[in-house]
């Protein structure tokens, strides 16, 4: 109630909108946690005259209880904070498209991820299921190279206020030591602030060996930008294609979303649609082999594979699909 959805809100944003953001060729986004859609529409509607975009994270819960309890990821449940935005906003707005950010942890180690066996495929299927809907796409630094959470041992290890405020919360309520360091460990804003992975250099290429204010990931000589982009795998070249996509295809820009089989618990699909042009992006989250059956109405309509990140994906009216594959067929 103290910062969320206020009660003179709208009357504040109007009023920075008219003195100050209208002035400028300006684009503003509203850091909203999760609205009341209400609210939400009324933010970013084009004729309310306050914002531009909010960010909406309500997808980002689906693996957890207030953010530091975890909980078994709801594949329902991120798919319904992904895309109902996009539904409620679209011809109304303009929506966000986030995974990552200052205070999340890092993607690829979430959602009941095995970061260690699938990183390279997570990391480019989460950016294609959650990018080519309706909205701008945000990246965070270290998520276009599959950056992941450091491996933090100890209390010591972490540096945010909150981290500690929680563990001490915790302590006070006699909740053992190992328990609620597993509960911070679990959702730490830390993780997505230790230095950026550059190299395998010292720090992380960082700077030169001066003490950084949080310590490294220590997988940074694995995982870091120079290596990544001298891979035959590179995340980041996978991200060039695909906001390429995104940004020169009018159907991924303006189209409308329709969400298919909102009940299946390892798939994700949905279509986009401008005027005669459609696109069918479909994704497996999760570890195994699944095989999906297009929706009947969708049946010999998508016949060629206009992006995947598995170099060998067909189109059909059933798609087997392997670990954390995704594919967009036109």
């Amino acid at each position: 109630p103290y910062f969320v959805d206020g009660p003179r809100m709208h009357e504040f944003l109007r009023e920075m909108n008219e003195r100050a953001l209208s002035l400028y060729d300006s684009y503003t986004v509203g850091e909203s946690y999760i609205p009341d859609p209400e609210h939400a529409a009324r933010y970013i509607d084009e004729e309310s005259g306050e914002l531009d975009s909010i960010f909406d994270f309500e997808h980002l819960n689906a693996d957890n209880v207030l953010k530091f309890m975890p909980k078994p990821f709801s594949l329902k449940q991120f798919k319904k904070g992904l895309l109902e935005p996009q539904l409620r906003h679209h011809g109304r707005g303009w929506n966000t498209l986030v995974l990552e950010n200052h205070d999340n942890p890092r993607s690829v180690s979430r959602f009941g991820i095995n970061t260690a066996k699938y990183r390279y495929e997570s990391s480019t299927f989460l950016p294609v299921v959650t990018f080519l809907g309706f909205g701008t796409p945000f990246l965070y630094m270290g998520q276009e190279i599959g950056m992941t959470n450091a491996d933090f041992g100890d209390m010591e290890d972490f540096k945010d206020p909150v981290s500690h405020f929680v563990y001490d919360l915790l302590r006070r309520y006699h909740v053992p030591k190992k328990i609620a360091f597993r509960f911070v460990r679990y959702g730490a804003r830390d993780y997505s602030r230790v230095p950026m992975q550059w190299s395998a250099d010292v720090n992380a290429g960082f700077n030169k060996g001066a003490k950084p204010w949080q310590r490294n990931n220590a997988n940074y000589p694995e995982i870091n930008v120079e290596k990544d982009l001298s891979s035959g795998r590179s995340i980041y070249r996978f991200y060039q294609k695909l906001l390429k996509l995104k940004r020169e295809t009018p159907l991924f820009v303006h189209g409308s979303v329709r969400e298919y089989d909102h009940d299946n618990k390892r798939v994700i699909a949905y279509t986009r649609t401008l005027e005669d042009r459609s696109a069918l992006v479909v994704g497996n989250f999760s570890g195994r082999p699944v095989t999906y059956a297009l929706p009947a109405e969708l049946k010999g309509k998508y016949t060629s594979v206009l992006l995947s990140n598995y170099e060998d994906s067909a189109p059909g009216d059933v798609l087997r699909l392997r670990p954390y594959e995704a594919v967009v067929l036109q």
